[in-house]
């Protein structure tokens, strides 16, 4: 679709120009279609913690997608946040029992990166 392809663009273009559109790539996140808020997890993914992270909750929110690819690149981005994640570190922590393994390697990795703040999720 047009907006898959635009967050996959965003994603990699990256910088401030794709800053400037951090908002509207969370908007994304609730898109009807389960391949577009996958798309915009990884965009938001790819820009970081210092454009991104103000996204988190809304990142988290995909935690509990009914499709499990959404729910790995959530796993990944709230990862890539590092301790910006921290309160997000319970809804990650219930990804470690996911059906899917590719999740919970992907959750068990965040919490990693989420470091000392994950402690108490766990």
């Amino acid at each position: 679709s047009v907006r898959q392809a635009a967050c996959h663009a965003l994603g990699r273009i990256g910088g401030e120009v794709a800053g400037a559109h951090a908002a509207e790539l969370a908007e994304c996140l609730v898109d009807e279609d389960p391949a577009v808020r996958e798309a915009a997890c990884q965009a938001l993914h790819h820009l970081g913690a210092p454009v991104a992270a103000p996204f988190a909750g809304a990142i988290a929110s995909r935690l509990k997608d009914e499709h499990s690819n959404v729910r790995l690149a959530a796993c990944k981005a709230l990862g890539r946040f590092g301790g910006a994640s921290a309160p997000y570190a319970d809804a990650l922590a219930t990804c470690l029992a996911d059906q899917s393994p590719q999740v919970r390697t992907a959750a068990q990795r965040a919490l990693e990166r989420v470091g000392h703040g994950a402690v108490d999720a766990l």
